[in-house]
C-alpha cells in the first residue's frame, strides 16, 4: 500500500488571509495551541487521501473533478481557491480549485501509486455517542422523505462529510462481534461487562453492546462521556 508522505496546501480563509501552506512529513503526533492547525491538518490528509482513492478509479474527468469539489466543499468550512498537493511515496497529486470549483487534477508517476491508504478522521462533535444519536435521528427523518441515494447528500447539509463516512461506516460493519480478548481489554478503563456484540438500534437512533451469553442490551448513549468515547475509537480500530 502505499503512504501517505507529505501534503501541501495553499489557500486563503474567509477574511482572504494566506494560510501557509504546509509540508509535513512523516506526522505522528500534532500539538499546538488551539487555532493553531492541527484539525485543518488533518482534514486536508482525509481530503486528499479521498480524492487519491477515487481519481484511482478511472472515472471520467468531469465526474472526477465534481467528486473532488463535493469532497473539498462538504470537508472545509471554507475552501474557495487554492491547491492541495498530496505525496503517495513516489507518486504525487496536485488538485486545483478556483471560485470553489475543482479546475484540474495533476498528477505525477501516478501510475507508480498502488493502494491508496484510507486516512480517517472524525471531529470531536463526533466523539460521543450521545451527538451520534442526534445524527442517526436526522438520518432517520431524511430516510423517510427522500431517495436512498439521496440521503448522504442531505445529510452533509448538516454535517461534514468525514463525520458522515465515520458513523456510515460503522453503520455497515455492524453487528461486530468482540473476541473475547478484546472484550477483557476494556477492563483495563473500568468497562466491567464481558462485551459480546456491538450493534445499532436505528429505531431508536441509538448504538448498542450485548452482554456475552445475555440478551442483556446497554446503549451507548447510558454510559458517561469518558466511555462512550473510549468504544468510539476502539470500535473504529477495528472496523
Amino acid at each position: 500500500m502505499a503512504n501517505l508522505r507529505t501534503i501541501s496546501v495553499s489557500t486563503r480563509d474567509e477574511n482572504g488571509d494566506a494560510i501557509k501552506g504546509l509540508d509535513i512529513n512523516m506526522i505522528t503526533l500534532l500539538v499546538g495551541h488551539n487555532g493553531s492547525g492541527k484539525t485543518f491538518f488533518l482534514v486536508t490528509a482525509y481530503v486528499i487521501s479521498e480524492i487519491a482513492i477515487i481519481s484511482k478509479l478511472g472515472l471520467p474527468e468531469e465526474f472526477l473533478k465534481e467528486s473532488a469539489r463535493f469532497i473539498i466543499q462538504n470537508s472545509y468550512n471554507f475552501f474557495e481557491e487554492g491547491q492541495i498537493v498530496g505525496h503517495f511515496d513516489e507518486s504525487k497529486i496536485t488538485v486545483n480549485v478556483k471560485n470553489k470549483e475543482v479546475t484540474s487534477i495533476e498528477y505525477e508517476n501516478w501510475e507508480a501509486a498502488k493502494e491508496i491508504p484510507h486516512v480517517k478522521y472524525m471531529s470531536t462533535s463526533m466523539r460521543t455517542f450521545s451527538t451520534i444519536k442526534h445524527y442517526l435521528s436526522l438520518r432517520k427523518m431524511i430516510s423517510e422523505t427522500v431517495q436512498s441515494h439521496e440521503i448522504h447528500e442531505k445529510i452533509c447539509q448538516h454535517y461534514k462529510l468525514y463525520d458522515v463516512k465515520h458513523v456510515e461506516n460503522m453503520l455497515t460493519k455492524v453487528p461486530f462481534y468482540f473476541p473475547p480478548e478484546l472484550s477483557s481489554a476494556l477492563k483495563n478503563f473500568e468497562i466491567e461487562d464481558d462485551v459480546e456484540v456491538f450493534d445499532v438500534d436505528l429505531e431508536n437512533s441509538d448504538f448498542f453492546y450485548r452482554i456475552r451469553n445475555s440478551e442483556k442490551k446497554v446503549y451507548m448513549t447510558t454510559l458517561g462521556n469518558g466511555h462512550q468515547s473510549i468504544f468510539n475509537m476502539l470500535i473504529n480500530t477495528f472496523l
